[in-house]
Order: C-alpha cells, then structure tokens, then sequence
C-alpha cells in the first residue's frame, strides 16, 4: 500500500474552506469549524495541512479536564515557546508570538470545551486580540453546542462538514493508496459495505485488496474476489 495521504472529496471541501479562511480581508473573523463523525479524517486531513502547507502553525488536542491554565500552558509550548509562570502572562505570550501573523490555531476535540464558557471565551478572545486563524474540530453536534456562544458563533465564517464517503471518494482513495488495480464493482461492493463508509476503512480495504491480489494472482480486484475476505 502507498504511503500517502489520501484526498476525498472532504478534504476538498476543507481546502476551499480553509483557503477562504485564510484570504479573509482586514475585519472579517478567521474561525472555522469543521464536524463529523469520527473516523472521516477530520484529524488527519488538519495534522496533513498544518505538516505540509503551514507548517508554522499549532495542533492543539483538548482534554476533558483541561482548565485555562492547562489549555494555554499547550498552546505556548506547541508554538515553541517556554511556558511563563503566571496565567496572564501566558494569554499575552501567545498572543504576541501570533499577532500579525497567518499562524493557524488548530483544536481539536473542540466539544470537550463547550460546556466550559471560560474556555471557549478564552479561545474566541486569542482569535480577537491575535487576529489568527481558528479551527475548531468536533463531532456533529459540535455546531449545536457552540452556538450557546453567541459570541464565538457569530465569528466562525466557515463550516465544513464531513459526511461519509460515496462510491467516488473510494474510488479516488484507493487510485490514490492501493498498489493494484479495483474494478467497479468492488469499489461498489466497499461502497456499500457499512452505512458509513470511513477514511480508515479504506486503508484496511486497500489492505485487503492487495491481499487478495497476491493470494488470488489476480491482475485486477473484483467485488467477487473480496467476498470472502472481511475487513
């Protein structure tokens, strides 16, 4: 199986978000949302973005006992700063390190804060002050919860949501990450294989079907070859 990222028809969608985001003029909020259920590459197509196209951003993961203290003393270090010891100075720290320039503050888990109006004010005021890109990544029912934040809501421009993948995201996928040619019909047969067809299922299909390829000393995979193979 080829080592690569593989580009789906949401990772589209989050390109032109993202981009759109980032072309904002002077007045207009730099926050963005991005929802889904898990395993659609929510995660993964960030940590992709930040790793290849902005490198000099910050991928923070929220914790579930995070308070403000924790949640800015993580978002110091992964800017590569050294922690100051008192909360404001920390708050100030970042937004010094950000001010000016196009150095996205990504957050995941995003939902584990909306039940915390401190941190999500937190938050909004880093995007204000800092005048810095935010994305914000959650399951979802993250956009119900955050627009208890009038606030915060009000400064999101952009919404991406992740839906499951169709029979033309496998089939990119696999073209993108699988060392031996599949038909149409198996890509239907992946397609249709669960209500939700997942990013990550696609690596193990493509597992399987390189699998089946060597086993079967089949030039092409077809949906017959996959039968009695489960993923």
């Amino acid at each position: 199986m080829k080592k690569r990222f593989a580009e789906t028809q949401n990772v589209g969608r989050y390109l032109v978000a993202v981009n759109r985001m980032l072309a904002s003029p002077p007045g207009i909020d730099k926050f963005m949302l991005i929802h889904g259920e898990v395993g659609l590459g929510k995660t993964e197509t960030n940590l992709w973005w930040k790793n290849t196209l902005s490198p000099q951003s910050a991928f923070i993961r929220i914790k579930k006992a995070m308070g403000v203290r924790w949640l800015l003393d993580e978002i110091v270090v992964e800017l590569g700063l050294v922690p100051e010891k008192r909360t404001s100075d920390l708050f100030h720290q970042i937004v010094g390190e950000l001010m000016g320039t196009d150095r996205a503050l990504i957050f995941d888990e995003i939902d584990y804060v909306a039940d915390k109006r401190t941190l999500v004010e937190t938050i909004r005021d880093i995007g204000d002050m800092a005048g810095t890109p935010i994305i914000l990544i959650g399951m979802p029912w993250a956009p119900e919860k955050l627009k208890r934040f009038p606030a915060l809501w009000r400064r999101i421009s952009q919404v991406v949501p992740y839906h499951g993948l169709t029979a033309d995201d496998v089939r990119l996928v696999l073209d993108q990450i699988c060392e031996v040619p599949v038909d149409d019909s198996a890509v239907e047969a992946i397609a249709g294989s669960a209500k939700t067809v997942s990013t990550a299922s696609l690596y193990r299909w493509a597992q399987a079907c390189e699998t089946v390829a060597r086993a079967r000393k089949a030039e092409v995979v077809t949906a017959e070859h996959l039968k009695a193979k489960a993923v």
